[in-house]
């Protein structure tokens, strides 16, 4: 269907910005893997040795790319909403209710989730023990209780869905979010429908 995963070289530096990019497999390569999309090329999961040198500007820019057509989207929420939408099927919003619904989660998760569960993964998991900072890590678990308690007692209202009480693009959106900050078990023990659900996402 034209669609064409843009890997980068981990390696090479961002001219403009002086700074590395990382490769963080997002919940775009999630959705083509698990082929939920109807007609949506599956996107290839390769390893770093794999990857080659994108077009300047999607350094500049950000990662992972899709291209479809004339068509490029960087940010891969944005790149989900998107293929849901195009393609349409369960996952896809069913009316301009449920289109608001799943951009409202997708915002939300991005502005009150991943900037404490990206220090949790950090902090916890992927930098060397040595320079974990373990105040920075406490901090972010407990910013993330009430966010967790939020969507907590949303899944339990909806049938455990963030949207449409079905499995849909907006639950792979929030999962990815989610997922960072899964080294703090004991915060999942507190939210059991955020913990359960999560499970089923992956």
């Amino acid at each position: 269907l034209g669609h064409e995963l843009v890997p980068v070289d981990a390696a090479v530096d961002d001219e403009a910005t002086g700074h590395d990019r990382g490769i963080e497999p997002g919940p775009c390569q999630q959705l083509g893997m698990q082929g939920q999309l109807e007609g949506t090329r599956h996107l290839e999961q390769v390893d770093a040795s794999g990857f080659h040198a994108a077009p300047r500007h999607f350094f500049q820019e950000g990662i992972p790319a899709l291209i479809d057509g004339e068509l490029t989207l960087f940010e891969s929420m944005a790149i989900n909403l998107y293929l849901a939408k195009k393609h349409g099927g369960p996952l896809a919003p069913r009316d301009v209710q449920e289109d608001g619904r799943m951009l409202m989660w997708a915002l939300w998760a991005a502005n009150e989730v991943e900037p404490h569960t990206i220090k949790v993964i950090y902090n916890a998991v992927d930098k060397p023990e040595a320079e974990r900072n373990l105040d920075v890590l406490n901090e972010s678990i407990e910013a993330l209780r009430a966010p967790f308690a939020i969507l907590d007692r949303h899944l339990g209202e909806n049938e455990g869905n963030v949207v449409g009480r079905r499995f849909t693009v907006a639950d792979i959106n929030t999962a990815e979010v989610c997922r960072y900050a899964q080294s703090a078990a004991t915060l999942f023990d507190m939210y059991p429908n955020v913990k359960s659900w999560l499970a089923s996402c992956q």
